[in-house]
């Protein structure tokens, strides 16, 4: 499942994403290091799994780095993941870390693979 809560004073505030959510992802945009800062209860980016960066190409280097500099030590046992989503880049690594945090991973595959279930049903 999918849930957008936009906006860092209404969607970080949103307690049911965490309830909704078996892996709980958080998007911030790489520039949005001063409202990180003074914004009390961020409360997807404390409950969240995995923090995605994004927008590192269409950002100033100095500004993504602090970003996500501030991040890691706010946030020091959570994947950080820096990504440039238009292409693609390092998504491998945000999926890699959704895999790690379901407790059935094969949940994936079940639209994919409808036919093998009942295969290793049977096995």
């Amino acid at each position: 499942m999918l849930v957008e809560a936009v906006g860092i004073n209404d969607g970080y505030k949103a307690e049911e994403c965490r309830k909704l959510a078996d892996v709980l992802v958080t998007i911030i945009p790489a520039g949005l290091k001063g409202e990180i800062i003074m914004e009390a209860g961020n409360f997807l980016l404390d409950e969240a799994d995995v923090l995605v960066v994004t927008k590192v190409d269409e950002t100033p280097r100095d500004v993504t780095s602090t970003t996500i500099k501030l991040l890691q030590r706010i946030y020091r046992t959570k994947p950080i993941i820096p990504v440039v989503a238009t292409k693609g880049v390092h998504m491998n690594l945000v999926l890699d870390e959704v895999v790690k945090g379901l407790n059935n991973p094969m949940i994936l595959f079940d639209a994919v693979l409808p036919d093998q279930k009942e295969i290793l049903k049977i096995n």
